[in-house]
């Protein structure tokens, strides 16, 4: 499901990341020049940082376990694609698409505070940075593990010999 709807998911997350960074959409916004300028970056590394420090396996989430897909994750099929998505080209993937949202968000923010006349204010007393982290945050690693998901069953279908493991 998540390689099939890779398109709806990325946008999906690519909007959580914005509407963490933007503030409210209706009512007064904040126009926090570090939201505005280092969250784009901060937020998605932090999202990679998560994923690099912990093994996804996707037969272990919850919604696999509920459409019964977790029962067949021992299977030698099941484990060469957890060693693909756990493998450094796999990480290269992960960094690859970090790089490519945070420079969009960073671009989008850009235009954002050059369009409009309001002045930033910079300051780290914003009570919504207290909810940009998750959102942000939540946003990118939706878009990294479904841009991870599709590369992984590339290589897993097309029958790519096993990469190395991480170190």
């Amino acid at each position: 499901m998540l390689v099939e709807a890779r398109v709806f998911w990325n946008l999906f997350g690519f909007a959580l990341c914005f509407c963490g960074l933007y503030g409210r959409l209706v009512g007064q916004h904040q126009r926090n020049g570090y939201l505005f300028f280092l969250g784009p970056i901060i937020f998605p590394v932090l999202a990679l940082a998560l994923r690099l420090a912990t093994p996804w396996n996707p037969f272990k989430v919850t919604g696999s376990r509920m459409f019964g897909a977790g029962a067949g994750e021992r299977d030698s099929d099941s484990q060469r694609l957890i060693q693909v998505i756990n493998s450094n080209p796999a990480r290269g993937v992960l960094v690859r698409t970090t790089a490519k949202l945070s420079l969009a968000l960073l671009l989008i923010m850009a235009g954002i505070s050059a369009a409009q006349t309001e002045a930033l204010f910079w300051s780290l007393a914003s009570s919504w940075l207290i909810m940009a982290i998750p959102v942000s945050t939540i946003g990118a690693t939706i878009v990294l593990h479904a841009e991870l998901a599709r590369w992984a069953v590339e290589q897993w279908v097309h029958g790519a010999p096993v990469p190395s493991k991480p170190q």
